[in-house]
């Protein structure tokens, strides 16, 4: 392990450039801060100071001196001159902790346990016509912790407890306590002085208004609460209560002054922008946040919340980005999941063609990313983060999924920017392709590999598309016939289907081929667990005229002896002569029984002497009284030439057909 990490080192090292950044010389991943960080971090691991090490020094720049190149004065950026950027203004802070952690002697960045005293917690029972604030809501034992008590005007404190025990105030008036090996609970319990009229006129007295801030606001409701529990009698004794009018009308002065002061800054801001500068749906989002921020400051309480009410406004404002539509192009090409990275890799697929988008002026990937999952109703996991974890359509494919290099990756115009959606800043023109890959070290290694950007081997087409074509190769079906079903639909795929063949009028079935098979003039078959890569072929023939003189084509029995003929059952009786009144004999039935079994080899001779070797019926018999379909008059005489009766026959067909394995239980 020491020796893999010491390599590593050295490369690292070897990566460094005279700035102090890590520079791997990889257009696609340029400088950048999170580079350095995760780098300083990394040796922060191991104990070994980023800020002084010899290895990781150039020119005598350090990787903290590469770190700070990207400072902007309020975060760091991307990129060196770029502009703020929340991920790597985090990525940097991480490595500046992991550095100030080593330097004060402390545990590293990923173990920042710290060893200290157990602390118990100090909470304050709900109490009326007052508060309680302890100094800190959890604390060590020994911990001296200090309270602040205040009672509502017109209340005084009757009683102060640590769990259970009676607290009063020291010599300077203050209540304090030392924390126990136990968690703590404060008790308070307020009751009216004798004169709360008093104590509200002395409130009146003692209150100036010179702000229209949230504390005196929230002494002015105090006051008003503590006027309003007094009786119409007491009220009476409140002389001074026009002053508390006075007061309040003081405070609304100064908030409306306030008010009109940070509107009118609000108005000045707005009017100095030009609409021509901006695209439409940027023009309008500045006017929804100039009149959210009027009706908020219209709202506004105290000069506190107008403050933050116009600040946030004007940051919001000002940060809307200048500039007409950017149109970027847009595609997602997916896969299938397997294993084992490229080596089990069928094809990738598109799961979006190429769409055109139309984004304002400072869109950023997510945007165009996110418009385009939903539009084409896609599920995704981690874009809001900067990083997408798995895209689902309907499969869910996610990093990892078919390998441990494989994940989804983007492209603009060609090359990876190697920095996550949520800041990569669109421009006008970018065509954008996100991917999967099931290694992205072998598939965005060199152009020379077998493997570089395969990902485009995809056809851009939409997924139905894609089906259509794929279910299309399955079934071909040649001139002169039909199939039934006569397209493959999506949801056949895995199940089992039945496809019955028909030819046209004076056609036959030539041959059917199954996955390369062929199953010869069959009319139907039933394939079982059909798939993408199953192909199923069907031709047909003309079918050839009767030439037999003896068989004229409008007799009744014309197409059945064509149909005999030509699947081989049965000869004519010469080449111009079929006889079809010639009656049939037990040789011949015999030899149609063993053509339609496709005339299986036998061995062997017959025992019947009226059986000669070498005729055209002599394996026919062989075959049939093998099994026991056919037997003969006696263990010497078959009756070869006896026409055949109509019992004979019936026997013989029903042997047949138990041989055949037909269900003989009744029915027809």
């Amino acid at each position: 392990v020491k020796t893999a990490v010491d390599r590593a080192l050295e490369l690292l090292a070897s990566k460094l450039n005279s700035k102090g950044q890590i520079d791997t010389g990889n257009v696609s991943a340029p400088p950048s801060p999170e580079l350095n960080a995760q780098v300083i971090v990394a040796l922060t691991e191991l104990g070994r100071n980023p800020a002084t090490d010899i290895q990781f020094t150039k020119d005598g720049k350090t990787l903290i001196d590469g770190l700070a190149t990207f400072y902007t004065g309020s975060g760091f950026a991307h990129a060196e001159g770029g502009e703020y950027n929340r991920m790597a203004t985090e990525q940097a802070f991480y490595a500046m902790v992991a550095c100030k952690r080593l330097e004060a002697g402390e545990k590293s960045l990923y173990d920042m346990t710290v060893d200290r005293a157990v602390k118990y917690a100090i909470s304050v029972s709900e109490t009326e016509n007052g508060t309680v604030t302890p100094s800190a809501v959890t604390a060590a034992e020994g911990t001296t912790i200090t309270l602040t008590v205040q009672p509502a005007i017109g209340y005084q404190l009757q009683k102060l407890t640590v769990n259970g025990t009676e607290l009063t105030a020291n010599e300077e008036g203050v209540y304090a306590f030392d924390m126990p090996a136990a968690e703590v609970v404060i008790t308070a319990v307020f009751v009216r002085i004798n004169d709360p009229a008093k104590a509200v006129a002395d409130a009146i007295t003692a209150l100036i208004v010179t702000e229209a801030d949230k504390a005196t606001l929230e002494q002015i409701e105090a006051i008003e609460s503590a006027y309003k529990a007094l009786s119409d009698e007491q009220k009476l004794t409140v002389e001074n209560y026009i002053d508390l009018q006075n007061r309040i009308a003081q405070f609304e002065d100064l908030l409306a002054e306030a008010k009109a002061e940070a509107k009118l800054e609000l108005v000045e801001t707005v009017s100095e922008l030009e609409q021509d500068s901006y695209s439409k749906e940027n023009w309008l989002k500045i006017q929804r946040l100039y009149s959210a921020a009027l009706s908020d400051l219209s709202a506004a309480s105290y000069t506190e919340m107008v403050e933050a009410i116009l600040d946030d406004a004007l940051y919001d404002i000002k940060k809307v980005p200048k500039g007409k539509e950017l149109t970027v192009t847009f595609r997602l090409i997916g896969d299938g999941l397997h294993d084992n990275g490229t080596e089990d890799h069928e094809e990738y697929v598109t799961w979006i063609p190429t769409t055109t988008y139309k984004m304002p002026a400072g869109s950023t990937m997510y945007d165009v990313f996110t418009e385009a999952m939903e539009e084409f109703g896609l599920g995704q996991k981690g874009a809001s983060n900067g990083y997408v974890e798995s895209i689902t359509a309907p499969d869910c494919l996610g990093e990892f999924d078919n390998g441990v290099n494989s994940g989804w990756m983007y492209t603009v115009n060609g090359d990876h920017p190697g920095t996550g959606l949520t800041t990569c800043d669109l421009e006008d023109g970018d065509i954008i392709i996100w991917h999967y890959v099931d290694d992205y070290i072998e598939e965005e290694r060199t152009s020379s590999s077998v493997y570089y950007y395969r990902w485009l081997e995809a056809r851009d087409i939409s997924p139905e598309s894609y089906i259509k074509n794929k279910l299309g190769k399955i079934l071909s079906v040649g001139k002169h016939g039909s199939v039934k079903p006569d397209a493959i639909k999506l949801s056949d795929i895995g199940k089992t289907v039945t496809f019955t063949f028909k030819p046209d009028e004076g056609y036959k079935v030539r041959n059917v081929i199954i996955d390369g098979d062929a199953k010869g003039s069959i009319t139907s078959y039933t394939y079982r667990n059909l798939r993408y890569d199953s192909r199923i072929v069907v031709e047909f023939e003309k079918k050839e005229a009767v030439s037999f003189t003896d068989v004229a084509e409008n007799s009744w029995y014309y197409d059945d002896v064509r149909f005999v003929v030509e699947n081989g059952l049965m000869g004519g009786t010469s080449e111009d002569t079929f006889s079809p009144d010639l009656s049939m004999t037990r040789a011949m039935l015999v030899t149609v029984l063993y053509r339609m079994e496709g005339q299986p080899a036998v061995s062997g001779s017959s025992t019947f002497a009226d059986v000669a070797p070498g005729q055209y019926y002599t394996d026919a018999v062989l075959w049939a009284a093998k099994h026991g379909i056919v037997g003969g008059y006696d263990e010497d005489t078959f009756g070869t030439n006896d026409n055949i009766t109509r019992e004979q026959m019936a026997v013989i067909l029903y042997r047949y057909a138990e041989h055949e394995g037909y269900d003989l239980n009744g029915g027809n």
